[in-house]
């Protein structure tokens, strides 16, 4: 019987579980303790699991920040396919946007402290890359209404679709400023809600 090319080995799986347990475990301290305050000496206590088997999954501790990137996208995409559809453009957007605001809640203001520090030391285009889910589905939005109709702009897809962005990250980046001090999902709501207003026609 040949063996199936996509089912993982054993050693595959164990490593899986080990990449997700120390994730979760640093996830943890990080949000109770604060980025700056939590060792991979911690970390590596806490998950069980040898400095070596860290630096194997994690090259620093910095990379745990990459990771959440891509786990952010995947968790996007699926939330995106549950989502009530069709999701009218103006709707759709302002889920995004929401979306983004409830990540960064759930993360917790330290963390994504840690996020935004990170891309202005190390900076990887990954972060605002135009290959992002969040970026690909507002652009399908809008370019969606500008198509119809709706939208009452001499500006492109890219530059309405950046804006927006640019609007969301700086909510996020406000929020994180001030410690969380406010409820970043309705204030996301109100800020690219108007946003939204003044573009769209027959608000």
């Amino acid at each position: 019987m040949a063996k199936d090319p996509n089912k993982l080995t054993k050693r595959q799986e164990q490593a899986m579980i080990t990449h997700r347990r120390i994730y979760e475990t640093a996830s943890h301290l990080i949000a109770e303790k604060g980025f700056d305050n939590v060792t991979v000496d911690e970390i590596c206590k806490a998950a069980g699991v040898a400095k070596g088997g860290f630096y194997h999954h994690f090259p620093s501790k910095d990379d745990l920040v990459v990771e959440t990137y891509r786990l952010i996208d995947g968790h996007f995409v699926s939330s995106m396919e549950s989502a009530p559809h069709p999701l009218p453009a103006k709707d759709g957007i302002l889920w995004v946007a929401e979306f983004m605001a409830a990540t960064a809640m759930s993360r917790g203001h330290s963390f994504c402290r840690q996020i935004y520090r990170s891309q202005l030391e190390k900076g990887t285009d990954f972060f605002v890359s135009p290959e992002r889910p969040f970026y690909k589905q507002i652009k399908t939005f809008i370019t969606q209404s500008l198509e119809n109709g709706e939208i009452a702009s001499p500006l492109p897809p890219d530059e309405l679709t950046a804006i927006i962005l640019l609007t969301a990250r700086g909510v996020i980046y406000d929020w994180c400023l001030l410690r969380g001090r406010y409820n970043i999902v309705s204030f996301m709501q109100k800020t690219v809600g108007s946003i939204l207003d003044g573009i769209w026609k027959n608000c």
